[in-house]
């Protein structure tokens, strides 16, 4: 049947038909006899809309009434009783649905679903042709006119068939979303039910019993409710429905069995198949145990997804930390180049065959998105690697922890039976390498951590010395390329450290958990702080020191309070230096030195750095000398003291216990906790020689982009930013297929711009090719969901412990004018180069992170209570307002009552 004469209701009971799905009978009144009966009254419809206007509710009204009452007040012509005597049901004694299907419901364009009338429960022809004549009337009602009006469309232009359907009577029914709507979420299934018709389920007056299932029809959730009311057939009127009680014995039992669940779920998958395998909204009803089909459509949300289409997960939860907003082609593409380098070492470190590695390439090539000029993390793809590793389900959850993930990826993939032969000759032989090479890597990775800064140290000290600006482009690339291979090509260490760091935080939380010694599993925070010797921290207790002697000094003091950094930067740097100022430049002149290559977002290329603009560290020094003074000492000791109780804590709590009656619980603890804590700081550490590749690299491209201005190839040095890794080296190298410079940077330049105006979700879904696909967004989980928590209370991941009351300060950018002094900052996100500014502030909530996050360690470090993950808090705070954080437990009450936060921890 044709959609243009059926409408699209009808098409697909049409469809389900074909397909064998059990559909009650049913027979369609096309729109040519809708066009026969309203061409004899369009006149008079066109004179009664020219008077009226449109844009009053009033008139609509108005007019809605009259074009009703003349519609059922027009005869019918002989046609459609003759139609009618055609169809061999019993008119007279079944009873019928008689249901509108307007042309373009369910359609791509406009959706008109629920603004036509439908009717059930008819029993007799002359009750068919009146409701059939009212469904016509209901092409006129006031919703109708508005939507058309609305959206411009014809108001006579109008097209209706109708379905004559004979009636189920139902003793359960309900929908099946073949994809989530309540999460947005394609690849899960929800089922809702009540006793009788499905008439009050759709429009929501009844409560229903729901169950959500995966793709392979497994339940992850069900809820069963208390069903008080059901619709069902008007015995007392004989035709339509009404609400009646429900048997009290079956009000709080489940309205399906496991089996019609079963038979619900298997049915959907079949019509989702056939229907393209697009989502679908299904209403069934099932009588004397035979389930029946009603109606099927597209999820309105999801109409664009094929889910047979490759699904692949782009997440930012934690990546955002080091590459915030709108990133620059260049950074992107050099980022996006070291992962796929970095990995493919990883995995043949550990054990993965080269053939298998090349098999992958394009899963190693595709680690990183680039969407709006946002940086991704391809979760998919990070998955399908992890999979090369032995123990792929724990892995996959300490990942998920380590990155900070709101949501975990449920995944229905089908599990392959290996032969005999592919079992214990390849599957075999393959986990024992693996393992083996994991033990190997973790025995030796001490001395590989040494050795791998003996080559950074080396390789950066060569590379350094050399007078960037002196070189031509030629020089620079090979610069560029001597430190990719002496350095990408050797990052094999760092990232055998992260594994090794996701492995035992991993189950330090879950022995903190499953050993009772804390069921939120944030004690682990407090037994790794107090480490102490963390490189990310020696350039703020630098800065520290430097404060501190400025204190001694009045007069130096007294100028930097009451200088603006560009006349500090100008006194320093610009002009003749005063005698008196001397001294504290000889100590910034030495910071930059050590720590010049830092800057906010670090591994951004195309931001400047502390060496070429260092005015962020006065603000920070007239920051530190606005409070009193920060005792280095007592920080540290403070943080040993809150280690040596949780240390003290774990002691009484294990002693004397035995796994297996054998193994010492203490023992075993302790072994997961020192190796913890070294991964943690080892973790840093190597972060912090990341940081110096990355200033090396952005003083390369500062220099390859001043030539290219000189010789007329680029507006301005920084436009460089606007190219990518391959794109800079193939036309310094004269492969270059593109060389208008100043042209693509000018397109880049606009696209850039243009991303900035846009919003991506943190999470989202695409299926098949990534620029021609819908995004699904997901609704992530809710961090509140069972906690009982009053609703002025918020939830994230606890990370650095204490209880605080305090103001509150919005700040989201370091380089915004800063005056912090001991309020509780809050903020979207933050990467190393914010940590100057923690000991002006006594607590930290930020919305985007991980427990190992590098803002995390660091304020474990410095005693910072701090929680992170804690969803759009920039906007549910406001700057001054005081509020009580936990940043053991991750709570903050915005009502700023400590007893209220204390009675809700008990």
């Amino acid at each position: 049947m044709d959609l243009k004469i059926c409408g699209g209701k009808a098409k697909n009971l049409f469809d389900l038909q074909n397909f064998k799905i059990n559909v009650p009978s049913f027979f369609v009144i096309d729109t040519t006899f809708f066009d026969a009966f309203f061409k004899v009254i369009k006149p008079t419809i066109n004179n009664l809309i020219q008077k009226t206007n449109l844009n009053d509710v009033n008139d609509i009204q108005i007019l809605s009434e009259q074009l009703q009452q003349l519609i059922l007040k027009t005869e019918f012509n002989t046609g459609l009783l003759d139609f009618l005597n055609t169809q061999t049901y019993d008119f007279e004694n079944d009873y019928f649905a008689v249901r509108s299907s307007a042309i373009d419901e369910d359609g791509d364009n406009h959706s008109f679903a629920g603004l036509m009338d439908s009717y059930l429960y008819i029993k007799g022809k002359d009750a068919i042709l009146d409701h059939i004549k009212k469904c016509f009337a209901s092409t006129y009602t006031d919703r109708a006119l508005s939507y058309r009006h609305f959206h411009k469309l014809d108001l006579l232009d109008v097209k209706l068939a109708v379905i004559v359907q004979k009636m189920i009577f139902g003793t359960v029914s309900g929908v099946l979303f073949t994809g989530n709507p309540l999460n947005n979420n394609p690849d899960e299934m929800v089922i809702s039910a009540n006793y009788g018709i499905g008439e009050g389920i759709v429009s929501g007056v009844l409560n229903c019993d729901s169950w959500t299932l995966d793709n392979e029809g497994k339940i992850l959730e069900s809820k069963i409710v208390s069903k008080d009311e059901m619709i069902s057939f008007n015995k007392k009127t004989g035709f339509g429905t009404r609400s009646e009680e429900v048997f009290i014995d079956k009000r709080e039992l489940s309205s399906l069995s496991l089996n019609q669940i079963d038979d619900i779920f298997k049915i959907g998958k079949i019509i989702e198949g056939f229907k393209g395998n697009v989502p679908q909204d299904i209403e069934w009803t099932i009588s004397d145990n035979s389930l029946y089909i009603l109606q099927t459509r597209p999820i309105t949300t999801m109409n664009k997804v094929n889910k047979k289409d490759p699904k692949t997960i782009w997440d930012n939860s934690n990546i955002v930390e080091s590459y915030s907003g709108v990133t620059s082609p260049l950074t992107f593409s050099f980022a996006s180049a070291a992962y796929e380098q970095v990995y493919k070492q990883f995995y043949s470190m550990m054990g993965t065959s080269d053939k298998k590695i090349s098999t992958m390439n394009s899963t190693f090539s595709n680690m990183l998105g680039f969407i709006n000029g946002r940086i991704y993390y391809n979760l998919t793809n990070w998955y399908s690697t992890l999979k090369l590793l032995p123990g792929y389900d724990f892995n996959k959850d300490f990942m998920e922890s380590m990155m900070g993930v709101k949501d975990k990826a449920k995944e229905s993939e089908e599990k392959k039976v290996l032969s005999f032969q592919d079992k214990y000759f390849k599957a075999l032989p393959e986990l024992v390498i693996g393992i083996y090479s994991i033990i190997t890597q973790f025995i030796n990775l001490n001395k590989s951590i040494v050795l791998f800064f003996k080559n950074l140290n080396n390789s950066l000290d060569i590379a350094n010395r050399i007078h960037f600006s002196k070189l031509n482009d030629h020089e620079l690339i090979n610069v560029y390329k001597y430190l990719q291979t002496k350095l990408l090509n050797n990052w094999k260490t760092p990232i055998v450290n992260d594994f090794f760091t996701m492995i035992f935080y991993g189950i330090l939380k879950k022995l903190v958990i499953n050993w009772d010694l804390d069921a939120k599993g944030t004690l682990q925070n407090d037994l790794l702080c107090g480490e102490g010797d963390i490189e990310s921290t020696k350039p703020t207790k630098l800065l520290i020191e430097i404060s501190n002697f400025v204190r001694t000094d009045l007069k130096i003091k007294s100028y930097i309070l009451n200088s603006t950094d560009d006349e500090i930067y100008n006194e320093l740097f610009v002009k003749e230096c005063s005698d008196f100022i001397n001294p504290f430049k000889s100590k910034i002149v030495n910071f930059l030195d050590l720590y010049g290559f830092r800057c906010i977002n670090e591994l951004k290329l195309e931001e400047d750095s502390l060496k070429d603009n260092p005015r962020f560290i006065f603000g920070i020094i007239r920051n530190y000398l606005k409070r009193d003074e920060v005792n280095l000492k007592e920080m540290e000791e403070k943080e040993k003291h809150t280690r040596r109780n949780a240390e003290k804590f774990v002691a009484e709590r294990l002693q004397n216990q035995k796994i297996l009656f054998v193994i010492n619980k203490k023992i075993v603890f302790d072994w997961i906790l020192k190796n913890s804590r070294l991964m943690v700081k080892n973790r840093e550490n190597l972060r912090f020689g990341r940081t110096r590749v990355f200033g090396t690299v952005r003083e390369i491209m500062n220099a390859i982009g001043n030539n290219l201005v000189r010789n007329q190839k680029l507006d301005h040095f920084k436009d460089i930013y606007f190219l990518t890794v391959d794109e800079i080296i193939s036309f310094c190298e004269g492969r270059a297929v593109t060389h208008n410079l100043k042209d693509l940077v000018k397109i880049r330049r606009n696209e850039y711009s243009e991303n900035q105006k846009a919003e991506p979700p943190e999470r989202f879904f695409t299926y098949g090719a990534f620029y021609t696909s819908v995004k699904i967004v997901p609704k992530l989980p809710d961090p509140l969901k069972n906690l009982n928590l009053p609703p002025h209370f918020l939830k994230g991941t606890a990370c650095s412990p204490g209880i605080l009351k305090e103001k509150c300060r919005v700040i989201l950018s370091p380089k915004d004018e800063i005056n912090l002094n001991g309020e509780i900052l809050v903020t979207a996100r933050t990467d190393p180069g914010w940590v100057p500014i923690f000991p002006s502030i006594k607590g930290l909530l930020i919305e985007k992170g991980s427990i190992l996050s590098h803002s995390a360690v660091v304020a474990r470090e410095m005693g910072i209570p701090t929680i992170v993950g804690l969803t759009n808090i920039t906007q549910k705070i406001q700057d001054n307002q005081i509020v009580v954080m936990d940043g053991s437990k991750g709570l903050v009450s915005l009502s700023g009552d400590v007893d209220e936060m204390i009675e809700v921890l008990v």
